[in-house]
């Protein structure tokens, strides 16, 4: 018989030659025939760039008119740097998909592509050493 061995472990995420490890929910390796980081940006992402274009839709405007309205022009500002701000805080998400020969399965999520990537990357690597 095999003997497991550990390639990743943090928190509630174990990676052996043998099982992956996700809380309370367990794939064996072997099962396993292919795994991918999947990304997942919330719809809602639209809203802080439709504030931007009007912001700067609000500041061209104001220099098309005969007379430059100061208060047009501070309040598009105000649109485009809150758009920006908003779009800072919509984070995406990123998963671990397992593909297995009964589906597909989102088995991890995380807002940290690096933790996404090196969980993807071990189990590669087990997948590899299974054979």
């Amino acid at each position: 018989m095999t003997e497991e061995k550990v390639i990743y472990e943090k928190s509630d995420v174990k990676i052996t030659n043998l099982r992956a490890i996700f809380g309370e929910k367990t794939y064996a390796i072997s099962s396993i025939t292919s795994v991918t980081r999947k990304e997942k940006t919330n719809l809602s992402a639209f809203l802080p760039v439709a504030i931007i274009v009007i912001g700067i839709a609000f500041i061209s405007l104001a220099f098309f008119n005969a007379v430059i309205n100061w208060a047009i022009i501070l309040y598009g500002i105000f649109m485009v740097v809150g758009g920006y701000f908003l779009a800072l805080l919509l984070n995406t998400e990123y998963s671990v998909q397992i593909d297995s020969a009964s589906g597909q399965t989102q088995a991890y999520t995380s807002k940290s592509i690096a933790k996404v990537t090196e969980i993807v990357q071990a189990i590669n690597q087990a997948m590899i050493q299974q054979g």
